[in-house]
């Protein structure tokens, strides 16, 4: 996440003065973030009902393994198109 940031806010945002729209980089950086976002959910989830149900967190990483495609695929398209 940390590393995700600072490529967004040095590398990419020091080249560009301030826009009022997206480019093509915050199109990409954004599904990005959400990848991280529900990924440290999914770890957390999985941590928390690791402790108690083995058989209930591989229960949520088989969800989750379809989910996130899901969620950054149409975060994607829903940035695209914006």
């Amino acid at each position: 996440m940390i590393a995700a940031v600072f490529f967004h806010v040095i590398d990419i945002g020091e080249g560009l003065p301030p826009l009022e729209y997206l480019t093509l980089e915050d199109k990409v950086i954004i599904p990005l973030y959400a990848l991280i976002v529900f990924g440290m959910v999914e770890i957390a989830t999985q941590r928390k009902f690791a402790q108690n149900d083995l058989t209930k967190a591989e229960i949520i990483n088989k969800k989750f393994r379809y989910a996130i495609p899901i969620v950054v695929i149409a975060t994607f398209a829903l940035v695209w198109n914006l």
